[in-house]
């Protein structure tokens, strides 16, 4: 099983919002490409929760109390400098493209759960009449495969619910996995060998 497929530049995306539903104002968007064998800029991005409601984008309730419980410093995040959703979303195009340019191929976008972090962006760029930088059909569910191999020990962020700190620690846990089923794969086939 080759969970990294050579032929696409892998980068992992993140986003904090103020809901779980496919249309959720988002506050922060991060993404870190990994699995190169060079190293490409990270992109973390705190968004105006008004430019997003302009947008109608949407908050629940629930969300909000969830993230009132969080720690002082997690919170702090909302007083950050921030910048619109639109902009937000073309430094995002911006830096696909980057990526795609120096890598010299097309980017494989992974989320946290198929129908969260890529999902939410892509009804982001639809609202704004932005095409997304990525093509649906290289969209990849990190929770998917993490769920799958659970005897790989997940990689804590630096810090949490940071958008760009989630996403480098998934793309390394990611890669954990990767390195854990290419072992495997090779064991299995040493094996077989013998018989």
């Amino acid at each position: 099983m080759i969970i990294l497929q050579p032929e696409f530049v892998h980068a992992m995306l993140d986003l904090e919002t103020l809901s779980t539903k496919a249309n959720a104002v988002i506050s922060q968007i991060g993404a870190c490409v990994f699995n190169e064998d060079i190293e490409y800029p990270t992109l973390h991005k705190h968004i105006s929760i008004s430019s997003c409601l302009h947008k109608g984008l949407v908050v629940e309730e629930a969300t909000i109390l969830w993230w009132m419980k969080q720690s002082d410093e997690v919170r702090a995040a909302f007083q950050k400098s921030s910048i619109g959703i639109k902009g937000a979303l073309i430094a995002f195009q911006d830096w696909c493209r980057i990526v795609e340019q120096e890598a010299g191929k097309p980017i494989a976008l992974w989320g946290n759960g198929a129908s969260f972090d890529n999902a939410i962006l892509s009804t982001a760029y639809a609202r704004c009449h932005y095409r997304q930088p990525w093509q649906f059909w290289n969209d990849k569910c990190y929770r998917t495969v993490k769920n799958q191999f659970p005897e790989v020990p997940k990689v804590v962020p630096e810090i949490a619910h940071n958008a760009l700190s989630d996403a480098e620690a998934q793309a390394e846990h990611l890669v954990n996995i990767a390195n854990y089923v290419s072992v495997d794969t090779e064991q299995q086939a040493a094996d077989a060998e013998h018989f």
